[in-house]
Formats: structure tokens, C-alpha cells, sequence
């Protein structure tokens, strides 16, 4: 499993928290996660999920309720491993 979406929409079901994050870790090899209009995550539940992907190179927050600065300290941390794999 390299991509999964779990994006929520106004209507729907599909909502998770951080708890639902730890279970990514299920998959390694994952590469892009598409969380948006997913609001009961915070921040460092998105952190620690990054940290447990290796493979993690793109996550959707669009519609998260993460605040500004807590998603510019997320794409850091995703261009410094980009950077990391490009070296």
C-alpha cells in the first residue's frame, strides 16, 4: 500500500484521531496520505506518524484544523526528509 485516502467529507463517516493515525504504522511502505477534513488530529499526532513512515513523502492536512504554524513545522519536516533521501 504506497497511497491511502481517508479524507473526510462534510457528510461522512470517515473520521479518525490521532489513535487512528498510530495505525498507519501498519504500513510501511506507505507513501502519500490524503487527511483532509480529518479535524480531530492535531498536530503532533501527524508528527508522530511522519516519524513512524519512512516511506511517508506527502501528506494532505488541507481542512484539518491544524493551525498555520503547526502545518508549516509538518512541511518542514517533510522537505528535510525529501532533502535527506535526495542526498
Amino acid at each position: 500500500l504506497e497511497t491511502l485516502d481517508i479524507r473526510a467529507e462534510q457528510s461522512s463517516n470517515k473520521k479518525i484521531s490521532d489513535a487512528g493515525l498510530e495505525a498507519l504504522v501498519k504500513f510501511p511502505s506507505l507513501q502519500k496520505v490524503d487527511l483532509r477534513g480529518q479535524d480531530q488530529i492535531t498536530e503532533d499526532g501527524v508528527k508522530k506518524t511522519i516519524a513512524a513512515l519512512p516511506s511517508l513523502l506527502a501528506v494532505d492536512l488541507e481542512n484539518c484544523g491544524i493551525s498555520a504554524d503547526g502545518v508549516a513545522d509538518i512541511r518542514k519536516l517533510m522537505v528535510d526528509r525529501l532533502a535527506k533521501k535526495a542526498q
